[in-house]
């Protein structure tokens, strides 16, 4: 939460309790300073799956989403391997976009993707692995980034699927509902290729469908209701045996 801005020697400055920093902000909030590493580890987590049609989905999220979210996101969509999402995202979130190398860990106010063609995985300590494995039709997968962040985060989980082409992140979001989380669908009427969210929708598991200009406050609404309802923090939460990670 911000503390009202203070002037000091002409600049103003906000006091993050959150970032645990001073840093110049604007007047839209959109302040990238300090060192990522020494923000919060997050304790609430949104994943962010799409394919084709799915970067115009994730520009238009990103920079809705305010700066100060109390939530890590991790993002990932199929690209080849000449994709810079990193460098792309950068220019519209107004969160910090980081790519993701092994054993970093999730961070408020970070969104963190996988480096192109590889996998992105949750683990229970809040840190993140990247494969590189060839498995299955997808790589990234968004089954793996699902299942593995369903059996990290549990309750504080939001799970987001966008626009693309057949069905990835659909078998695993089961895990997601399994463990308590949350589930978010764009609408298929604005999904330039409304198969994700087709096949999402059709597994009857889906908590809300959105448009997508409306995805970023959905997003807020259920980060905000994780905060309310679920106050074990992720270090305490037990992993779950029964959800066993496909890439194990």
């Amino acid at each position: 939460m911000n503390q009202p801005p203070v002037e000091l020697a002409g600049t103003v400055v906000c006091m993050r309790q959150w970032l645990k920093v001073s840093c110049t902000i604007h007047n839209d909030d959109s302040c990238k300073c300090g060192d990522p590493d020494q923000w919060p580890i997050a304790t609430t987590l949104v994943t962010i799956a799409g394919s084709a049609g799915g970067l115009d989905g994730l520009r238009r999220i990103l920079s809705a989403l305010p700066a100060n979210l109390d939530a890590a996101v991790a993002a990932m969509l199929h690209a080849g391997a000449g994709s810079m999402l990193a460098q792309t995202l950068t220019r519209y979130s107004r969160l910090r976009v980081r790519e993701v190398a092994s054993g970093d860990f999730l961070r408020n106010g970070c969104v963190h993707v996988p480096r192109p063609c590889t996998h992105l995985v949750v683990n229970p300590d809040s840190r993140l692995s990247v494969s590189g494995a060839e498995a299955g039709l997808f790589r990234p997968s968004a089954d793996w980034l699902f299942e593995s962040a369903a059996a990290s985060y549990r309750e504080r989980h939001v799970a987001v699927v966008l626009s693309g082409m057949l069905f990835d992140g659909s078998r695993q979001l089961r895990a997601v509902k399994k463990l308590g989380g949350t589930i978010l669908v764009q609408s298929p009427a604005d999904a330039q290729y409304p198969d994700m969210p087709k096949a999402a929708i059709a597994t009857r598991l889906v908590d809300r469908v959105v448009a997508i200009d409306g995805m970023a406050a959905a997003i807020c609404e259920a980060v905000d209701r994780c905060r309310r309802e679920h106050h074990v923090s992720v270090w305490e939460a037990p992993f779950d045996p029964g959800i066993k990670p496909a890439f194990s």
